[in-house]
């Protein structure tokens, strides 16, 4: 019968029972010798923390996607912008972001110098 594991979840494994190994060394040493314990427990957490964490790969790949998306998403907000900002409704010229600007008698949107 082959074993089915890869070698990544070997890796998982003795990350697994190093950070069960330096808790164990924490409780044991906390006594005796604080900063060992401190250090075991701080290894311990850490160890522990990439056992729990995404693997590096779909990281890196979560990452990229991550970043496609929110640059799609600033240019089609810059081109939306450009192309069907907001527009004086008395003069049709585009109202920049921070301009004044008011709904007129007929609730359009328009220039506060306009009205």
């Amino acid at each position: 019968m082959e074993s089915d594991k890869t070698v990544d979840d070997n890796t998982r494994l003795a990350r697994i029972l190093l950070a069960a190994a330096l808790a164990l060394v924490t409780a044991a040493s906390y006594r005796k010798n604080r900063l060992v314990s401190v250090l075991a427990g701080i290894g311990a957490v850490g160890i522990g923390y990439t056992v729990v964490a995404k693997p590096e790969a779909e990281q890196s790949a979560s990452d990229t996607e991550t970043e496609v998306e929110s640059t799609t998403a600033a240019t089609e907000t810059a081109t939306s912008d450009a192309d069907d900002g907001m527009r004086c409704a008395a003069c049709s010229e585009p109202i920049v972001v921070g301009q004044s600007r008011r709904p007129n008698t007929e609730n359009r949107i328009v220039h506060e110098s306009c009205l």
